[in-house]
């Protein structure tokens, strides 16, 4: 097909977007575009105007940069997108994201393609269960994949040695392959994997890692899987979320450049290690819903952590043995200090606040890690 589609419309050739704006055409449901020279993005009223099309491919458009402009919200009965052999497109393209395709069941097609992608997001599209990342993507440095069917993770994950960013939530996997393959992973969460029992994935391997988040795994397990970082580790968060039945900590003591650690959920945790005093770089504690938690490590092992900010939320047993009411609310003992508390609130510390510039900004160190508190 040339520039303008060959088509019996009428048994006349019309451009492409003399097509789309036909009256008539409200009721499709499969479209395929094909060969068509210079189109370099999707006619938006195409979208706008068929709101049950469920099929849409797109090959060998070499001019094609954008599926289309201002069209967020259109294609809610999408089902399939597939784009094929659209060079020019493909690699220039630099972000992709889909989210909350609730019928989205085919995987999108094409991303091997996609030589220059930079960030990949597929979010919250339940009935997909597979991602076909095979090969390429060498510039990747972004992948988020929060879905809950999702029964394998991509094979192609080996060949991003760019990624700097990974986010695993949900799905239905039991392992989890090595990502010894990128040496500048600065943040890694695996969270809500509900049937995986091991974190078996070369963390040793992690030296430019900044910050960690795991939990939310197999609630069957009854301790928290050991994880192993390098002895260099430069890890400055990490936070665990656990499950009802668990009464210990993973060993952590090697962490000695932690400054931010947040425990969450560890039901039958009854005191905190005598360890934790080793962490000397913490400053922020945060422990949340562990509601049998009734002893921090001795007075000895707090007062080396000098720098110290400890945050409390539903921890009932240990805030009745610590806290006394005083004139101006809640405090700890004065022979904890220079131990800092903030009890029992303190979402508020973690969210956006204002500055005089009316610019957002948060608490702590770097803002990548700031997410572990959400």
């Amino acid at each position: 097909m040339s520039e303008e589609v060959g088509d019996s419309w009428n048994g006349q050739q019309m451009p492409i977007e003399n097509i789309v704006s036909t009256p008539e055409l409200t009721t499709l449901t499969d479209v395929e575009i094909s060969s068509v020279k210079g189109l370099t993005c999707v006619p938006e009223q195409l979208l706008k105007k068929n709101q049950n099309l469920t099929s849409l491919s797109i090959r060998l458009c070499d001019d094609l940069t954008c599926i289309a402009p201002n069209v967020f919200g259109c294609c809610t009965s999408l089902q399939s997108l597939s784009i094929t052999d659209c060079k020019k497109g493909m690699e220039s393209l630099r972000e992709v994201e889909i989210r909350d395709c609730g019928g989205l069941s085919i995987p999108p097609s094409g991303l091997q393609f996609c030589t220059s992608l930079q960030l990949l997001t597929v979010s919250d599209c339940p009935l997909l269960t597979s991602i076909p990342i095979t090969q390429g993507m060498p510039s990747l440095r972004e992948l988020e994949i929060a879905c809950a069917g999702l029964s394998s993770l991509p094979t192609g994950l080996r060949f991003c040695t760019s990624l700097e960013i990974l986010r695993i939530r949900g799905g239905c996997f039991s392992t989890l392959p090595s990502i010894s393959f990128t040496r500048v992973l600065r943040e890694l969460r695996i969270m809500d994997c509900s049937e995986l029992t091991s974190i078996s994935m070369s963390l040793h391997c992690l030296t430019s890692l900044k910050a960690l988040r795991i939990g939310g795994l197999w609630e069957e397990l009854d301790s928290f899987p050991d994880f192993q970082l390098p002895p260099n580790s430069q890890l400055y968060g990490l936070r665990l979320d656990g499950w009802p039945k668990l009464k210990c900590l993973p060993q952590i003591h090697h962490l000695t450049c932690l400054g931010l650690l947040k425990i969450y959920n560890f039901g039958g945790l009854e005191s905190l290690p005598e360890w934790l005093g080793n962490l000397e770089s913490l400053v922020d504690l945060y422990l949340e819903d562990c509601e049998n938690l009734k002893y921090l490590p001795t007075l000895e092992a707090m007062r080396r952590l000098t720098n110290l900010k400890l945050y409390m939320k539903g921890c009932p047993l240990l805030e009745e043995r610590c806290i006394t009411n005083g004139p101006n609310g809640p405090r700890f003992p004065t022979s904890w200090l220079p131990i800092m508390a903030v009890v029992p609130q303190y979402r508020s510390a973690w969210e956006p606040q204002e500055d005089d510039s009316g610019e957002k900004n948060r608490l702590g160190a770097e803002e990548f890690v700031l997410g572990l508190c959400d």
